[in-house]
């Protein structure tokens, strides 16, 4: 059996790989070592270690380590991604077990949120990585951040925003952050942020933060609603392609083989799901409900006739 000094020296090495493979090329020996608490003659028997196991390593001119982008690297990869085929048969296999299984339900939303992920190629980005360490360091420290150039789709404008971030998730590409300007949460893509700059500053809102529920457009709301669609291939392949978690939220139905039915909550506003349907009108078979989504629709597309373009 293993002693605990052997069991923590394979834990700390198992550490630092997922450390390098999470922000490649951040970290040098000498930090790992600091953050590890061992000499950096350890860290480099870790090396060693990685390398004997297959795992190359390379360091840019400040030599900070990552892995080196070799086929032992895209192989890797290709054990973290999954390709839309292989999406597509886990899919059709879950779905073979009935659409009234809890179980079922809750594997295909997970599914969902993984190729999510995988599709966003963020898993593997070294600006992503970067800014996600700086907002996860800022949330520890209780700082105040500046998300610098950021590009907004709501007002179609590129700025600076000065936020207490307070919550990430690299899976749904969001920071949730109480906007000092506007004076409310808001969420940004961290994707759309152009540079992150820590400020010496301190919460001062920390009572106003609260974390909100997100659907499948990546909507952050609590006043969610219920609605119902039919729709075509054409309309069924746009959603995916747009907003891969829909994915758990689709069902052939039993009418026609190329016809899916899409139920699920979504914000209160419609936001996402009305550009959605507009954007795909000709492959949307019906709206069941609620009523309001019909009205939100008839009210933007009035809106669309009488613009001048």
């Amino acid at each position: 059996m293993a002693t605990e000094k052997e069991y923590t020296g394979r834990t700390r090495s198992l550490k630092i790989l997922f450390t390098i493979v999470e922000s490649p090329f951040v970290y040098t020996k000498k930090r790992l070592a600091e953050i590890y608490g061992v000499d950096e003659s350890t860290i480099k028997l870790d090396f060693e270690a990685f390398k004997s196991a297959g795992f190359d390593l390379d360091y840019d001119k400040h030599y900070r380590y990552g892995l080196s982008a070799d086929r032992r690297y895209e192989n890797l990869k290709s054990l973290l991604v999954f390709t839309p085929k292989e999406e597509d048969i886990l899919t059709t296999a879950l779905n073979k077990y009935g659409t009234n299984n809890k179980a079922v339900e809750k594997l295909q939303k997970k599914l969902s949120r993984v190729y999510d992920v995988s599709k966003m190629n963020n898993t593997f980005d070294k600006n992503f990585l970067t800014k996600m360490d700086k907002l996860e360091k800022a949330i520890s420290d209780k700082k105040v951040v500046k998300l610098k150039d950021y590009h907004s789709t709501n007002s179609s404008s590129v700025s600076h925003r000065t936020v207490e971030a307070f919550s990430v998730s690299a899976e749904d590409d969001i920071v949730h952050a109480f906007d000092l300007d506007k004076k409310g949460i808001r969420h940004f893509r961290i994707s759309r942020i152009s540079k992150l700059e820590i400020t010496p500053n301190d919460w001062t809102n920390e009572t106003k933060h609260y974390l909100q529920q997100t659907d499948c457009f990546r909507i952050h709301d609590n006043k969610q609603v219920n609605v119902h669609l039919r729709i075509k291939v054409g309309a069924f392949n746009q959603l995916l392609e747009q907003f891969p978690m829909a994915r758990a939220h689709l069902k052939p139905t039993n009418e026609a083989s190329d016809t899916y039915d899409f139920q699920c909550k979504v914000n209160h506003c419609f936001s996402g799901l009305s550009n959605f349907i507009m954007g795909n009108y000709d492959n949307i078979e019906a709206i069941y409900e609620p009523d309001a989504l019909i009205e939100h629709i008839e009210v933007e597309a009035k809106k669309l006739l009488e613009k001048r373009f």
